[in-house]
């Protein structure tokens, strides 16, 4: 393996004591979201109810109590057989016998079988680590797409406001024949745009909603609050540092790497079935006593030990098995690198979109915002006052509004991609909780 998993075989062991605990425990009802519930609250719940991680929490314990059975002898077999006629020997007529036995595989195969078994449940744990991730992942990115349908219905509202206000002064003007009929024509229209823009925004978020109850295994008309605010992330991290981070904790790459250790394991466990299983017997046949009672060792019992030896004399079989076992070891080895590449090239996009949110949040909030809102309340005064135009004071209302849907989109998408990585390297960065 490329990187070692023995620093985690405590914290493992600890984590699925848990697991098989609560398993193993009285059905109880499954936790619902609070009244208030920050993104930690919503995780929690969803790792608690979401079916799929549920179905890959079972697989990971199915395959470890598959490693218990896997290094176990063979059942040891029990016959009990009757003569249904007399068979005379000098001693006496055997009559019954019973036998014992127990086959023994070469020495070292339970403990690959083991080996096997236990990369087995290595994929496994690693799945059902990947799937948690990723659901973290999915539900992060919902809670997002709901914060920003809040903060764009809510902008847009306050723009709709102030445009409605605006239009009552068009409307006074154009009474007081200082403003055209175009005028109040165009300001009209631009107030259906918003209402029209409005109810969309308003509308979106009954599904946006009914993906998250999905992601929470919940009504699809439950209700999630739309959160009112997201935290500051940092700014991106290094390249160098996710792709470290990746190769190192990378769940996908532990399954991965689990598989080569697994089909390693094969591969020795079909290079050791040219050698031959054993089977060790002890026999007691029950003697009665001779025509002659008189006879030496009348109606002694007779014990007998066999050793019974298959015979691998069909080797192309076995070569067959052998070179089966190491292409899936090539084919384990090299998808590995494929994982990795692609785990690599998604980490390089999820951090190209980051930097780009980073560099747009602060262009909009450092920049272009406080030249809008300059802009927009400067071309207000100057037409109240008759000194500037309509169309520009519409347009510094429309430029303004999409700037702060942009700047908004901005903080998300940063938050989109830190959860991408977050799911992608297997390590806990993303947005932090906050109500």
């Amino acid at each position: 393996m490329s990187h070692s998993r023995s620093g985690r075989l405590s914290a493992r062991a600890l984590l699925l004591a848990v697991l098989l605990a609560a398993g193993s425990a009285p059905a109880e009802e499954l936790p619902d979201l609070p009244l208030d519930p920050t993104l930690e609250d919503i995780l929690r719940v969803a790792e608690q109810r979401n079916p799929g991680l549920r179905a890959a929490r079972s697989e990971w314990r199915a395959e470890t109590e598959a490693v218990r059975i896997s290094g176990s002898f063979p059942n040891p077999m029990l016959s009990v057989g009757t003569m249904l006629s007399d068979v005379e020997t000098r001693v006496g007529p055997q009559k019954e016998s019973v036998a014992l036995m127990q086959r023994l595989p070469w020495p070292g195969t339970l403990g690959l079988r083991r080996e096997s078994a236990s990369a087995a449940a290595d994929a496994a744990e690693a799945r059902y680590r990947d799937d948690r991730l990723a659901l973290r992942r999915d539900v992060t990115v919902a809670w997002l797409d709901l914060y920003w349908l809040g903060r764009a219905t809510e902008l847009t509202e306050k723009n709709l406001n102030l445009l409605a206000n605006l239009e009552s002064v068009v409307r006074a003007k154009y009474r007081a024949s200082s403003a055209s009929h175009a005028d109040l024509a165009r300001i009209q229209i631009e107030l259906g745009v918003l209402e029209d823009r409005v109810r969309s925004l308003q509308d979106r978020v009954r599904p946006a909603t009914a993906r998250m109850n999905a992601l929470l295994r919940r009504a699809p008309d439950a209700p999630v609050p739309v959160p009112e605010r997201i935290p500051d992330l940092p700014a991106a991290p290094a390249a160098e540092d996710v792709l470290a981070e990746l190769r190192s904790a990378s769940p996908r790459l532990d399954e991965a790497e689990s598989r080569i250790d697994g089909a390693a394991a094969g591969a020795r466990l079909a290079e050791r079935g040219r050698w031959p299983d054993w089977t060790l017997g002890l026999k007691w046949i029950r003697v009665g006593d001779a025509i002659d009672p008189t006879l030496e060792d009348s109606g002694k019992d007779a014990v007998m030990v066999d050793v019974t030896v298959e015979l691998p004399i069909f080797r192309g079989k076995y070569s067959g098995a052998v070179r089966e076992a190491q292409e899936r070891l090539a084919a384990a080895r090299s998808r590995r690198e494929g994982v990795e590449d692609g785990l690599a090239a998604r980490a390089e996009a999820a951090l190209f979109e980051w930097r780009d949110a980073d560099r747009r949040a602060e262009l909009y909030a450092g920049a272009l915002l406080p030249k809008a809102r300059e802009s927009y309340q400067a071309t207000t005064a100057a037409y109240r006052t008759g000194e500037g135009g309509f169309l520009d004071l519409i347009d510094a209302q429309r430029t303004l509004l999409d700037l702060e849907l942009e700047h908004e989109r901005a903080l998300t998408d940063r938050g989109r991609s830190a959860a991408e990585i977050a799911a992608l390297t297997g390590t806990e960065r993303g947005v932090e909780v906050s109500r």
